[in-house]
């Protein structure tokens, strides 16, 4: 293997299973994973194949163990919210910024996988299901706790949609989008 001009190979347990999360995402960024092999991602980590299955069983293994590293990101983001609609907004802002996720869950989708038993009781997860759980009905945190389920699904159906047109989905509109119908769920709610 042929390391990237400029670039070191990572060493140390820690460097290296970052380096290969990182790697995973960056191609779930631009590709779903079906698309991409093992090989594909220690490459683009600059480790070898055998490195890989070292730290990972098999690709997706790997693919899973990065849907819960950027989970744990996520949670960190929505644990700061002390509304729901501060959480919606920091949701939403964690989709566009980390679009990996969103391929990952559109993958697991169409692979028949059930979101619950691939991530377990894993405290993003627990939170959205928390959110999207309190209040009555016409309750501002329900409401909130429904931008959250929209969002989501938004974010999840992206990966698809790219897939469907051939081509990255331009997500530059997305958070003017996300802004416009967080208001207006919410209405003067923060």
């Amino acid at each position: 293997m042929s390391l990237e001009p400029g670039a070191t190979r990572p060493s140390g347990r820690a460097e290296v299973s970052v380096a290969l999360l990182a790697a995973t995402e960056r191609l779930c960024t631009v590709s779903q994973p079906s698309s991409f092999t093992v090989a594909d991602i220690a490459r683009e980590a600059n480790v070898t194949t055998s490195l890989l299955y070292f730290y990972f069983e098999s690709k997706d293994d790997i693919i899973l163990a990065t849907l819960r590293w950027i989970a744990s990101d996520l949670d960190a983001m929505a644990a700061k919210a002390t509304t729901p609609g501060e959480m919606a907004a920091a949701v939403s802002s964690a989709l566009i910024d980390r679009p990996a996720f969103a391929r990952i869950l559109a993958w697991l989708v169409l692979e028949g996988r059930e979101l619950t038993k691939v991530m377990g009781d894993h405290p993003f997860l627990r939170r959205l299901m928390t959110t999207l759980a309190i209040g009555e009905p016409d309750d501002p945190q329900t409401q909130a706790g429904t931008v959250v389920a929209v969002l989501l699904s938004s974010a999840f159906f992206a990966g698809g949609i790219n897939v469907a047109i051939e081509r990255q989905y331009d997500d530059q509109r997305l958070p003017e989008a996300l802004d416009g119908l967080i208001a207006s769920v919410l209405g003067s709610q923060p």
